[in-house]
């Protein structure tokens, strides 16, 4: 099935999907990267995947950083809130990396750039349009 696929565009409609949905929903914007992130895994090629992500000091360090709020939950009192905060950011590790990957090695990833900044920019009209109802 994947072979039919184009994933480049496929790919390239979803960072659009994407790029309307960040400023809009929370929801929209995580089934587009759960899409995008299943779409990348069954692609295959992981061990060339692996060195892209591993030879990347911008894709190493999100698990740095979150290696460093693990330590740093040593030294908090709020022990509860700072595993919470864990806990929401998790998926940072996965889906960046792959989401960047995705986006850097597109052949138009200037295109999907300046498309995200559009729709956040339309965006914020409508939501200070909405806010005055």
């Amino acid at each position: 099935m994947l072979d039919k696929l184009n994933l480049e565009k496929t790919y390239q409609y979803l960072l659009i999907t994407l790029a309307f949905f960040l400023p809009t929903t929370v929801f929209g914007a995580n089934i587009v990267i759960a899409i995008m992130v299943i779409l990348w895994f069954s692609s295959g090629n992981y061990k060339s995947k692996y060195q892209q992500i591993v030879s990347s000091k911008l894709l190493i360090a999100p698990i740095i950083f979150y290696f460093l709020r693990i330590v740093g939950i040593l030294w908090t009192e709020g022990l509860q809130w700072g595993l919470h905060i864990l806990h929401k950011i998790w998926y940072f590790l996965i889906f960046y990396p792959i989401l960047f990957l995705i986006i850097m090695f597109s052949d138009s990833y200037l295109l999907g750039h300046f498309t995200t900044l559009l729709f956040n920019f339309f965006s914020s009209f409508l939501h200070k349009n909405f806010e005055k109802i």
